[in-house]
């Protein structure tokens, strides 16, 4: 179930902490990190927002009926790009965002080609120009629809970035690493997405890290 975000009112950019929202119950979600103090000055938005593998229906065809689908266990709380980016509203309202009404996704991430985490009809469902972070395997299938302008390895903002977990009982995993802060004084947020563990169930973690009076980011 998608969760409802409740922050106070607007803070300082180091007070503020990544929200984590799942949207289908399973491997798709949407984790909003905290901007540095100048973009969000710049831009009006308190986040940046990235969609990790959409599936926003309830069922997923096989190639053919013949060869089965796959059901989630519940049915999407959201169901389409128009409401994630309706939650991406209402997180950068309670943010208190002066740009809120206007806000919405900033990128894509696909960590593989299966269906449950490629599915097509969800992604392009989001605008064409929204840039699609994608593995070299999902991208090339992604390219091949013809749908986003941007598709492959697209540049993430300087302060953000993205690493993939390689180890023999590890797969597709992703951190996610997002740094901002004001006045000198760094806030180092990070997230691993691990989409399938020996249960068959995804996971997410968090944690976050402080330097005062670091580099600016």
């Amino acid at each position: 179930m998608a969760s409802e975000p409740d922050h106070g009112s607007r803070q300082a950019s180091q007070d503020l902490r990544p929200v984590v929202t799942n949207l289908n119950g399973d491997t798709a979600w949407l984790v909003s990190f905290p901007l540095p103090a100048a973009e969000r000055t710049e831009s009006g938005k308190s986040y940046y927002h990235i969609v990790v593998e959409p599936w926003l229906s309830e069922h997923i065809v096989l190639f053919t009926a013949l060869l089965g689908s796959i059901t989630l266990p519940e049915p999407p709380a959201v169901k389409d790009a128009a409401a994630v980016d309706a939650i991406v509203r209402d997180i950068e309202q309670a943010a208190d965002s002066p740009a809120h009404a206007d806000a919405s996704v900033d990128v894509i991430v696909v960590t593989t080609w299966l269906l449950d985490h490629m599915h097509r009809d969800s992604l392009t469902g989001f605008a064409p120009s929204i840039p699609v972070l994608a593995s070299p395997e999902a991208a090339k299938s992604i390219s091949g629809w013809k749908h986003f302008e941007c598709r492959i390895r697209p540049p993430l903002p300087g302060w953000l970035s993205v690493f993939r977990v390689n180890a023999h009982d590890v797969v597709y995993a992703f951190v996610f690493v997002g740094c901002h802060g004001d006045d000198g004084n760094e806030q180092h947020d990070a997230l691993l997405y691990l989409p399938t563990d020996t249960r068959r169930t995804c996971r997410l973690w968090t944690g976050s890290s402080r330097r005062p009076g670091g580099h600016a980011c």
